[in-house]
């Protein structure tokens, strides 16, 4: 069963990287979902999940495993629709499963992945009280990055692209929140809780890395 998971996991990131549209997001950068992380076992433990609720897990992945057949084949925007769709089943899959204080922890881990790319999101946009011209520099900061990075993902996913697109996205969360005020910088602490030591691995099962920890 774990295996499924991984492999389940490996394929949506996989496809997700692939894509233009699914990798960035809103405004750039891949992000893993509620669910991508749900699936790890470090957040399972961090959140203490009972039995019961990991099975639920397990069952939600193999399902949004079989979603992910024929993502390849559909164009930018159907998959853009997609993932929209994934992305509001996953939250209802939050809010119905988890306690309120494990769907508190397991967004503070989301931020911490996401790092600087969360700020392109307009509901942590809104909390951190961004100005426009932060927002403007950010979507630049993003674009740029995102640019870069599927550049080296045209090369595969071999362990020293994945070092150079972690570097370059944790140089972009250097410039991103180098942005904040004083005040937003204390929100954001506050947004991103404590730091998340877990491993985080998102790439194929024995295939030669994909394995991460938090670096901030």
């Amino acid at each position: 069963m774990r295996r499924v998971m991984q492999m389940a996991l490996a394929a949506g990131v996989l496809i997700l990287a692939a894509s233009p549209v699914a990798a960035q997001g809103p405004r750039g950068g891949f992000r893993p979902s509620p669910l991508m992380l749900l699936g790890q076992k470090s957040v399972q433990e961090e959140l203490k999940l009972s039995p019961d609720q990991v099975q639920k897990v397990q069952a939600a992945v193999e399902k949004q495993m079989e979603s992910f057949q024929g993502f390849r084949d559909l164009s930018d925007e159907e998959r853009g629709k997609k993932m929209q769709e994934m992305a509001k089943e996953n939250e209802k899959f939050v809010a119905d499963n988890l306690k309120p204080d494990q769907a508190k922890r397991l967004q503070q881990i989301a931020l911490q992945q996401q790092g600087g790319r969360a700020l392109a999101d307009d509901k942590v946009a809104k909390e951190l009280n961004l100005t426009d011209d932060q927002k403007g520099k950010i979507k630049d900061i993003l674009e740029d990055t995102g640019n870069q990075a599927r550049e080296l993902f045209q090369s595969g996913f071999s362990e020293e692209t994945r070092t150079k697109v972690r570097e370059l996205n944790n140089a972009a969360t250097e410039k991103v929140l180098g942005l904040l005020t004083a005040d937003q910088k204390t929100k954001w602490k506050e947004m991103t809780g404590e730091p998340f030591k877990g491993e985080i691995r998102f790439g194929p099962p024995g295939g030669g890395g994909g394995n991460r920890k938090q670096d901030k």
